[in-house]
């Protein structure tokens, strides 16, 4: 079985830019920024940046779909 993920809200995760290094890591959401070394998380997709020829996406995680911070268009970042 598939872990829960949040692809079905059609979401782009922040910039990679945008993000602390422990979101970047995977150890914090990426929306709110809550630890998730005990809890875990979930998949919300890949934060997109560049730096010059250098691509520098990552795959970032969300506490889940109840997370405070998702925002509520997917047009918040583009």
């Amino acid at each position: 079985m598939k872990p829960p993920t949040l692809e079905l809200l059609q979401l782009e995760p922040p910039p990679y830019r945008e993000l602390t290094y422990h979101q970047r890591t995977g150890w914090a959401c990426c929306w709110c920024g809550a630890s998730l070394l005990r809890a875990g998380g979930v998949p919300a997709g890949r934060a997109r940046g560049r730096s010059g020829a250098h691509v520098l996406d990552v795959d970032v995680y969300a506490c889940g779909p109840t997370c405070p911070e998702i925002p509520t268009s997917a047009g918040r970042y583009e």
